[in-house]
């Protein structure tokens, strides 16, 4: 996974306000609820008092969290079933001093670490009162430098809003329907084409490749990567090579179509990025395995290419297997800055340039996969992208009700950042970026210890049978 700026601090703040470093002990009070129902009663008492809340996985933050577990202050409270209600000195009770950043915590430039009073995972509250122009050009400053990384490095701070919600459950809208021109039944033929034993195959054959356990941009075994993943799209489709340089080196992207029915030039993204970390060096020739990052989303990409391609679509679909991720989504970015010139020749077979220029393919949506197969507590996936993207969010939640049945839990995040979902959302297309939760604790994160036997198959099948669905969804949707 990569880094890359996307969120500014836009707007000026309250100059009074108190400033200096905050006390690292003071918190801001929360109240962790059980269930949906617990949760939507919490915010509406709080809401009720007069006061604001946001909420970052299960946790509510509120000034008033910590009076609400007084019966004299709510007695209404008492029959929720809140299993913690934190006692810590509340920093501020006024929204303008509050921000939310995004990235790993130990990324967070120091004084906004300080600052740091809730949050979990990638999500952090930040109490920043009186944020000076000094500070704001810090922060902009790191974030606009921030063009190699991960997803633990410092990708933003943005301003806390009322009723602020990230890494909460999605449910697909109440008025969802299943496209017309998708059967029911060949959907779930094409996911019953996939095996997990495949997926396991396809992942070995990626964190060994001509001998060398590395798929870092410059190695030696590089054109046996290429192969090996061209090679495993299947032979029906239109298959071809992006030349692509990532850092004065030589590489590809890597692309097959399926070619669509009666929209066959417009195109349904699947994506994920195949390069891996450490980067390759001749001195130390250290071993890149990345099984999570990304092997485990480049077998998906190869299962589901396989799994579909007896399916008709209306929209064409190409499969991507992109490079240079990890040095700044430059394979993902360089595919939309050509995508029509990579396109057309999927649509034409023989055709002349004359045709060729009278064609314009046009994006129509995109999934990517990152990291899928790392499990903590309870299967779950998050579904990371914009507002502008629900519907792509409701086909996937609605494909894992009926693929993986109930055992996968879906949450999303609007804190879009650091992968090749990126480019597609910079553009305002339609994307979402689909990756295990709880991503940032995985322990084996870019280092040469990313081994298969730190990763969850079934996890990460889920995730393949979840894409699946769904990408077959937008293939056909009207």
């Amino acid at each position: 996974m990569q880094g890359i700026a996307l969120l500014m601090v836009a707007v000026a703040l309250t100059s009074n306000a108190a400033s200096g470093l905050e006390n690292e002990r003071t918190k801001l009070g929360h109240i962790t609820p059980i269930g949906a129902q617990d949760s939507s009663r919490i915010t509406r008492k709080i809401e009720m008092l007069g006061s604001w809340w946001a909420k970052v996985g299960d946790d509510v933050y509120s000034p008033i969290a910590p009076m609400l577990k007084e019966q004299d202050a709510a007695p209404k409270m008492n029959s929720l079933s809140m299993v913690e209600v934190s006692d810590t000195q509340l920093a501020s009770s006024k929204i303008e001093d509050y921000y939310v950043a995004v990235g790993g915590f130990e990324g967070l430039p120091s004084f906004i670490q300080k600052r740091a009073v809730g949050g979990q995972n990638n999500i952090h509250i930040i109490h920043y009162p009186g944020m000076d122009d000094v500070a704001r050009e810090k922060v902009r400053f790191r974030v606009d430098n921030r063009n190699t990384g991960n997803r633990n490095d410092f990708h933003g701070l943005i301003e806390l809003k009322k009723g602020f919600q990230s890494m909460n459950h999605y449910e697909a809208s109440s008025d969802y329907t299943r496209p017309a021109n998708l059967d029911e039944a060949d959907e779930k033929a094409a996911v019953a084409k996939l095996r997990l034993e495949d997926w396991n195959a396809k992942l070995a054959m990626l964190v060994s490749v001509d001998g060398l356990s590395t798929r870092a941009v410059g190695a030696p075994n590089q054109e046996a990567v290429w192969k090996s993943i061209m090679e495993a799209f299947p032979s029906s489709y239109h298959k071809s090579m992006q030349d692509v340089s990532v850092v004065r080196k030589p590489s590809k992207n890597i692309l097959a179509v399926k070619k669509g029915t009666s929209k066959p030039s417009e195109f349904v993204v699947v994506g994920a990025h195949y390069d891996s970390r450490p980067f390759w060096n001749e001195e130390t020739k250290a071993k890149a395995p990345g099984a999570e990052d990304n092997g485990s989303g480049v077998a998906s990409l190869l299962l589901m290419a396989n799994a579909v391609k007896d399916v008709p679509t209306d929209r064409s679909i190409v499969f991507v297997a992109f490079t240079g991720e990890e040095e700044g989504l430059i394979g993902s970015t360089q595919f939309l800055k050509n995508a029509g010139a990579l396109l057309a020749p999927s649509l034409i077979e023989g055709g002349s340039a004359t045709r060729l220029a009278s064609i314009t393919p046009t994006i129509h949506s995109a999934i990517v996969l990152d990291e899928v197969a790392f499990k903590k507590g309870d299967y779950a996936v998050t579904l990371e992208t914009h507002e502008n993207s629900k519907n792509v969010m409701d086909h996937l939640a609605e494909s894992n009700k009926l693929h993986n049945n109930g055992e996968m839990e879906t949450v999303f995040s609007f804190e879009a950042f650091g992968s090749d979902h990126m480019p597609f959302l910079d553009k305002s297309l339609k994307a979402v970026l689909t990756i295990n939760a709880h991503d940032s604790e995985y322990p084996e994160y870019h280092k040469s210890d990313d081994k298969i036997e730190f990763v969850d198959p079934k996890l990460g099948f889920m995730i393949t049978k979840m894409d699946t669905g769904a990408i077959l969804r937008l293939a056909c949707e009207s």
